[in-house]
């Protein structure tokens, strides 16, 4: 790669992350003025999803963008691709867990005079959520980015739910 290719590389990785965090502040800011003026939640759980977002997620996507720019051979650009993949399925996993705990957080606060049970039990239902997410999202990624056949994974996560609930069976 020439010395220009290398400078083009470092542009493009600049302009897209630069988009990408203007684009994120200037959401939160239109959000955050539109939850005050509204008692909506979508506003609020928008603001969550965004606020979840993070900066190296947005770096892994603006470098697998920018090293499109370089010759850098089929190799290493699949290798660009698969990590702008895993940081997507991260950052999927991050909006979903957040959008459970912020969904189970308002319930239990519309619940405040309800049983400690209660609130136990939804949180507990919210933790549960969240392991079954981050499973997926674990083995999507060993699927799409790893290209791991995980049709036996599966098969044993399901004998090993049957086993535990037929364990916790009263």
């Amino acid at each position: 790669n020439t010395v220009l290719a290398w400078l083009v590389f470092a542009i493009t990785l600049l302009v897209v992350i630069g988009v990408l965090l203007l684009v994120k502040r200037v959401l939160l800011a239109r959000l955050a003025a539109l939850a005050k003026r509204t008692r909506s939640d979508t506003d609020d759980a928008l603001m969550e999803l965004l606020t979840r977002t993070r900066g190296f997620i947005l770096l892994s996507i603006a470098l697998s963008i920018a090293v499109r720019r370089l010759a850098l051979g089929d190799r290493a650009e699949a290798y660009a691709v698969r990590i702008g993949y895993a940081a997507l399925f991260i950052q999927f996993g991050l909006w979903g867990a957040g959008l459970v705990t912020y969904f189970t957080n308002r319930y239990v606060a519309r619940r405040e005079g309800a049983e400690a049970d209660t609130a136990m039990t939804i949180r507990a239902a919210a933790f549960m959520a969240r392991v079954v997410l981050w499973t997926l999202i674990v083995l999507l990624t060993l699927q799409n980015v790893f290209e791991v056949n995980i049709t036996a994974l599966i098969t044993g996560l399901g004998i090993g739910g049957i086993a535990m609930a037929l364990a916790v069976q009263n």
